[in-house]
C-alpha cells in the first residue's frame, strides 16, 4: 500500500511541477505543501519557501499565511518577523481568519513591528469574528487585563466562553477561573468545576494567576 500511495505522490508532484512552472497559482501552492511536508518530493523547506512566495506574489492567501509562518519561525528562510509581518498582513487584509490572528500576535508582542495592543486587538477581534477559537481567547485575555481595550471582565467571559465552548482548553480554563471567583459573572463553583473539568479531561490546566 505504501508503495502504491507513494507512486501516486510522486506522479502528483510531477503534474503540479509542470502547471507550478507555467505560473498556475493553485499547483504553486500544493507543490510549496509538497516539498514542506516530503509528500512525493524529499522534504525541502527552502523549495516550499520559494514556490509559497510564487503563489503568495499571485495574491494566494493560504500561501502568503504559511510564508508568513516560515519567516516567522526560520523554517526554509533565514528568521524575519518583519518579512513575516508583512505577508501575515496581505492575508489578514483578505479576511484569513489565521492570519489575522497570526498579525494581532505580532502586535502584542512587538515582533517584526512596534508593539502595539491596540492594533492587537483589532486584528484578535477580525479573527475571533470569525470563529477563530485561539483568537477569541486572546480577545478574553485583553479584555479581562485591559490590554489595548478598556478593562471589561464581562466581555472577557463573553469571549473566553466562545472558545470554550468549542473546545480549546486554555479558554475553558480561564473561564473556570472567571467562575472561580467571581469575575465578569456571579461566582458559580459548580461552573468553575465543569469547565476546568473540561480542561483538565483534554490534559490541559494553566496557570491563570
Amino acid at each position: 500500500m505504501y508503495a502504491i500511495r507513494s507512486y501516486y505522490e510522486v506522479q502528483a508532484v510531477e503534474w503540479c511541477c509542470k502547471a507550478a512552472e507555467q505560473g498556475h497559482i493553485v499547483a504553486q501552492y500544493k507543490l510549496a505543501g509538497m516539498h514542506e511536508k516530503g509528500r512525493g518530493v524529499p522534504e525541502d523547506e527552502v523549495q516550499a519557501v520559494e514556490w509559497y512566495h510564487k503563489a503568495a506574489e499571485q495574491g494566494h492567501i493560504i500561501a502568503q499565511y504559511k510564508l508568513g509562518e516560515m519567516y516567522a519561525n526560520g523554517r526554509g528562510v533565514t528568521k524575519d518577523d518583519a518579512q513575516a509581518v508583512e505577508w501575515y498582513h496581505k492575508a489578514a487584509e483578505q479576511g484569513y481568519a489565521m492570519a489575522q490572528r497570526s498579525l494581532g500576535m505580532m502586535y502584542e508582542y512587538g515582533w517584526g513591528v512596534p508593539k502595539d495592543e491596540v492594533q492587537a486587538v483589532e486584528w484578535y477581534r477580525k479573527a475571533a469574528e470569525q470563529g477563530h477559537k485561539e483568537a477569541q481567547c486572546d480577545l478574553a485575555m485583553m479584555y479581562e487585563k485591559g490590554r489595548g481595550v478598556t478593562k471589561d471582565e464581562v466581555q472577557a467571559v463573553e469571549w473566553y466562553r466562545k472558545a470554550a465552548e468549542q473546545g480549546y482548553a486554555m479558554a475553558q480554563c480561564s473561564l473556570g477561573g472567571m467562575y472561580a471567583k467571581g469575575r465578569g459573572v456571579t461566582k458559580d463553583n459548580a461552573q468553575a468545576v465543569h469547565w476546568y473539568g473540561k480542561a483538565a479531561r483534554q490534559g490541559k490546566m494553566f496557570n491563570l494567576d
